[in-house]
Parts: structure tokens; sequence; C-alpha cells
């Protein structure tokens, strides 16, 4: 799953329908709205490029997610 997870967010798009509209994307697998984000998960093989055909986003409005850190359960 590492480099399938990108924040993507559009000033001039409410988040809502920015979701919505990228839930239909053939790239995106899964979505969720974090803060001024959405976070998008991709399916293997899919590009965060792959998005800005059909949404209303250029490669500047898309970030790549940093690595989730790996904790033992017992430091949680």
């Amino acid at each position: 799953m590492a480099d399938r997870c990108v924040l993507a967010h559009d000033d001039g798009v409410a988040h809502r329908t920015l979701l919505q509209q990228a839930l239909q994307h053939s790239a995106v697998t899964d979505g969720v709205i974090q803060g001024k984000y959405v976070r998008l998960m991709l399916k293997a093989g899919a590009t965060p490029s792959s998005l800005c055909d059909t949404l209303p986003l250029t490669p500047d409005n898309i970030e790549a997610t940093a690595h989730a850190l790996r904790m033992p359960l017992s430091t949680c």
C-alpha cells in the first residue's frame, strides 16, 4: 500500500464534491476527507497523475503522503 495514498485539494471545488468525483475514478479504491485535503487510496499500478485526466486537479494539487510509522503495539 506504500506509495498508493495521496492527498488532493482544489480550492475551487468543495471537498465533498471532489471526494464524490474521485470515488468514481477508475484509479481510486477509497477516499476520505481529511482537513483541507481529500485522502485517496489508489489501485495498484495507478499513478497520481492519472487523476488529472478526469478530475479538476493538477499535479500541483496532489501530494504523496509520507510512509506511516510502524510502531510495536506495546508502545501505543
